[in-house]
């Protein structure tokens, strides 16, 4: 059983979703798996990296339910989980069968284009992280005096 959850309107304000956030309630089912490969290098949000298409998954259960809006999707971010934002308080709620309801809060990301004039012999100041078996790379960083800082991008 998988449902969508109604946003709480009397949420503080140091408590509210971000931008382009929102809540999703799902119910795990003994035997099934969640159903999304997260990317936890970030501290701040796991990256769901990919969504299992298996039919019996809580997550694809959970898409099949509800509108294409309010679908997790390849490229959201992990904000929140049962009121968790700390990743490895998120994380350890997850690794966790004992625990059958999990309210999460799904954050889309922003995509922007942007080009960055590096110039010869400077560097672009990135401090970049990245894992052995993940599709993203973390932009941990940006560098006093690279080419990104003095392009003046804000990136977060």
């Amino acid at each position: 059983v998988v449902k969508g959850a109604a946003e709480d309107k009397s949420e503080s304000p140091s408590r509210q979703t971000p931008p382009g956030s929102f809540p999703v309630h799902l119910v795990r089912v003994k035997g099934s798996p969640l159903g999304w490969n997260l990317d936890l290098l970030d501290d701040k949000a796991g990256f769901i990296c990919d969504v299992a298409s298996s039919k019996t998954s809580v997550l694809q259960v959970y898409n099949t339910s509800t509108p294409d809006e309010k679908q997790v999707k390849p490229g959201d971010y992990l904000r929140e989980v049962n009121g968790e934002r700390e990743m490895v308080k998120m994380t350890g709620i997850l690794q966790d069968d004992s625990i059958r309801e999990l309210n999460v809060v799904v954050q889309r990301p922003h995509v922007f284009a942007h080009t960055v004039e590096k110039g010869k012999g400077k560097s672009l100041g990135l401090e970049l992280r990245f894992g052995p078996r993940t599709s993203s790379i973390l932009i941990a960083a940006i560098v006093e005096g690279g080419a990104v800082h003095a392009a003046g991008l804000d990136i977060r």
